[in-house]
């Protein structure tokens, strides 16, 4: 114990009177220690260590180990002063306090008459064992709890040594994988291999998690009844302090049902895409015929037929791109966002050749993004070009970085965007907070930008207009860091 360490409670348990007081006025006159309250009896105090003699554990056998068990798993440890006259205590064989009190109470034995420099030295040792107990009981529970997590995850997690042979698999390996953890302790996990996947897969994995990194990727494996599932498997290396792998961790989701409704989704998309394309072109080519020969209104309401119809296109061509970039892994990677820029403003020049550009990205423009950023910038350039009330749409786009984001700006002349189209850029307002439906070409630029780790801003800017700014994380800054 050190003197910033509060005074360890001590509870003198010592029938002899004169031995007693002795004990109790050296207690009170060193700081480290402090006396128990002896009113209270020893299962109802609290206290750090006993010290009792030969008369008093006779007396006090029971609540001694009732106050132990109590604490355990936690010592509380109990020292014995014993005296010359009393020295048969420990050398009886057939009575109960040589055969039963000795090896569960007392911790530690002190012959009298003693010093007191001895005294407090075999207390401190008992202290010390009591605070290494009371560590290693935290560490239990706390190993308890992270074992109670771990079943109850929902997720199949196993351990394996370094060469791969599993020694340990919770209990959610079984319900995805159809094998009990003492099936699967001690083989490898070859024993899921479906034969879906290829040689160059799992030569991968190996090299990526024997070189200390973490392998992220879907899995077909095969369940001990032979049925094909989906996972999607992380396996992270266990290294020493000298960086050393010692074993491996995996973790596997079920993903088969969620495969299964995307691919189902996807064909319901594909044919609702397929039949909106062809009855809208028979629509629209009806309503044109219209305009050609009917007269009076007639014409100007099949005008709007075609109109209405070619927005509809318009959406559901802007759906199939949307269902595209879900569908597809959002993987970040390093872009050079100026011939992005550029590309995308020369494809909506093309579209609408009255828009004027204002163009200003002189600096490097290395961000991490994925590859559907040009999606993104195309349109909302697009949006600033056909929501604009001018003859002669204006639109400056800029690109600049800072410490920490590469930033692409879009502004235009425009009449201002709405409250709620706003909402949607910046934080993809939910679909049932909508009063009417936004375009999805707004959905579509929130979704690339937030699966590449970014953030929109939507300002009006004087005398009109808005401004829509993308930051991006600076690839030169995110691998700086790394470094």
């Amino acid at each position: 114990m050190t003197d910033e360490d509060p005074p360890a409670v001590i509870y003198p348990l010592v029938a002899d009177r004169g031995n007693e007081r002795v004990l109790t006025e050296w207690l009170e006159d060193t700081a480290v220690y402090k006396l128990a309250d002896t009113d209270r009896s020893l299962t109802e105090s609290e206290f750090d260590l006993c010290i009792v003699d030969a008369d008093g554990l006779r007396a006090h056998k029971t609540r001694l180990v009732a106050a132990k068990e109590a604490e355990s798993p936690e010592l509380l440890p109990v020292l014995l002063l014993l005296s010359e006259r009393h020295s048969d205590v420990i050398d009886l064989d057939a009575g109960t306090i040589a055969d039963n009190v000795f090896p569960t109470t007392v911790d530690e034995i002190l012959r009298m008459p003693i010093r007191q420099a001895e005294l407090h030295w075999r207390i401190n040792a008992l202290l010390r064992l009591r605070e290494q107990s009371i560590k290693l009981s935290d560490r239990a529970a706390t190993l308890k709890r992270f074992r109670q997590a771990v079943d109850a995850s929902g997720h199949a997690i196993f351990i394996t040594d370094s060469d791969g042979t599993i020694e340990y698999a919770n209990d959610a390996f079984e319900e995805i994988t159809g094998y009990s953890p003492t099936e699967a302790i001690e083989n490898k996990p070859r024993i899921l291999k479906s034969g879906e996947m290829s040689s160059e897969y799992y030569s991968e994995l190996w090299s990526t998690i024997t070189a200390g990194e973490i392998w992220d990727e879907q899995v077909i494996n095969r369940r001990k009844d032979g049925v094909l599932y989906t996972a999607h498997q992380t396996i992270a290396p266990i290294t020493d302090d000298q960086d050393d792998i010692q074993a491996y961790v995996a973790i596997q989701t079920d993903i088969t049902d969620l495969k299964n409704r995307t691919r189902q989704l996807k064909v319901i998309d594909t044919i609702l895409r397929h039949n909106l394309r062809n009855n809208l072109t028979s629509i629209r080519g009806a309503a044109e015929l219209i305009t050609e020969e009917a007269s009076g209104d007639i014409p100007t309401w099949a005008t709007n037929i075609i109109t209405d119809a070619d927005e509809l296109l318009t959406t559901g061509t802007k759906s199939r791109s949307i269902t595209k970039i879900l569908s597809e892994d959002p993987t970040p990677m390093s872009v050079d966002l100026e011939p992005v820029v550029s590309s995308a403003i020369e494809t909506v020049s093309a579209a609408h050749p009255t828009a004027q550009f204002e163009i200003d990205l002189s600096e490097p423009l290395e961000a991490t993004t994925t590859n559907a950023i040009e999606a993104a910038i195309e349109e909302l350039l697009t949006n600033a070009s056909i929501h604009n009330d001018q003859d002669d749409p204006e639109i400056a786009v800029r690109g600049w970085t800072d410490d920490e984001t590469v930033n692409i700006s879009v502004r235009d002349n425009g009449p201002g965007i709405s409250e709620m189209n706003a909402e949607v850029l910046e934080s993809g307002t939910s679909l049932d907070d909508l009063r009417h439906g936004s375009g999805l070409g707004l959905w579509l630029v929130y979704w690339i930008i937030t699966r590449s780790g970014g953030n929109i801003s939507v300002e009006t800017v004087e005398p009109r207009g808005t401004r829509v700014t993308i930051s991006l994380q600076n690839h030169s800054t995110e691998n700086s860091s790394e470094r």
